[in-house]
């Protein structure tokens, strides 16, 4: 057995007494045979180059080592170049080649799934070496939550918060309107206020929650509110007159298919107090003004409402009379 410089590493005697083993990977070494007559022929040599494929070395690292459901996943493959790979996922064939892309997908919502990749290099004539990483895919939370859909100005809603997922949760709430109120954008259960609309058109709101996990996952859900449009309760006097006098106001109301309910105080006949055109019987007053507080509140189809107070003031009617300083004399006759 000879080195690639020639020199003798070991030899052998007989003819079938070779054993050496060839320890360093990337080696050659040289079998020389020779063959010697004892009848003194000429000595016959042959010679046979062996050498050793370099071992090959498996290694990558997995991008990302952690991550949220639905994650793709890539490899930083750093194996030895020029050998057969072989890809598996927990124990199943999955790709041969280079720098394969892995989908993976936790539907468990509440657990982690660990995930191993296996990569077995081939080199040679079936020269192996294998490494093997685990993969955390954490559980996408989901996020829901209910609230009333339509509403009026200036009610509270409260969402009721129905998100699932791995605990803890954690919840940032936000609306598409600066003008509503919430009572605490990372609450479970906020309440939202929301502002006067006197305008004739309903207006949309979305509420949009997102839910978070402490693994850094998380899921946005949106839902509308529509806030109905009020009615706008007026209506107009005329000017204030003596008593008696028969009241009747101007309705300048707006809205949707309105309701009406008049009061007056104090209380006097009327007529119409649930019409547009309602009247009011004022009495006859003889000793002083009386103020009337007149009060109309509107209820319209979607049950919003709106009020409004006016006063409205009558005088006295004054009594022309007189008392003679007589009654009867004899002429000339002065009263």
């Amino acid at each position: 057995i000879l080195d690639t410089q020639g020199n003798v590493i070991s030899t052998f005697s007989g003819l079938n007494n070779v054993s050496h083993i060839i320890t360093v990977p990337a080696d050659t070494v040289i079998l020389e045979l020779s063959a010697v007559s004892p009848f003194g022929c000429k000595t016959d040599t042959a010679t046979q180059v062996f050498y050793t494929i370099e071992n090959p070395v498996a290694k990558f690292t997995p991008v990302p080592a952690q991550a949220c459901s639905p994650a793709t996943v890539t490899v930083l493959d750093s194996s030895s170049t020029g050998a057969n790979k072989s890809w598996y996922v927990n124990g199943q064939f999955f790709a041969s080649g280079n720098n394969p892309v892995f989908n993976f997908v936790n539907n468990r919502i509440t657990q982690d799934s660990i995930i191993t990749i296996k990569v077995v290099v081939e080199a040679g004539t079936g020269c192996k070496d294998s490494v093997e990483h685990q993969v955390t895919i954490y559980p996408k939370p989901i996020a829901d939550f209910s609230i009333t859909a339509n509403s009026c100005p200036g009610d509270t809603l409260v969402a009721t918060n129905a998100s699932t997922g791995k605990a803890p949760l954690s919840y940032s709430w936000n609306i598409s309107s600066s003008a509503v109120w919430i009572s605490d954008t990372a609450a479970l259960n906020p309440s939202f206020g929301f502002p006067d609309n006197q305008s004739g058109f309903d207006s949309t709101y979305t509420i949009t929650l997102i839910t978070h996990t402490a693994d850094g996952c998380s899921d946005t859900i949106t839902n509308d509110v529509i806030i109905f449009a009020r009615p706008v309760a007026d209506f107009s006097l005329p000017a204030n007159a003596c008593s008696p006098e028969v009241l009747s106001p101007t309705d300048l109301s707006s809205g949707n298919n309105i309701n009406y309910n008049w009061t007056i105080t104090p209380s006097v006949l009327a007529t119409g107090l649930n019409t547009s055109t309602p009247q009011f019987d004022l009495p006859l007053s003889t000793n002083d003004s009386v103020q009337y507080t007149i009060h109309l509140a509107l209820t319209d189809t979607n049950g919003c409402v709106d009020s409004i107070t006016k006063y409205y003031t009558v005088y006295p009617k004054p009594m022309a009379g007189f008392t003679p300083s007589n009654n009867d004399s004899c002429g000339p006759f002065t009263v």
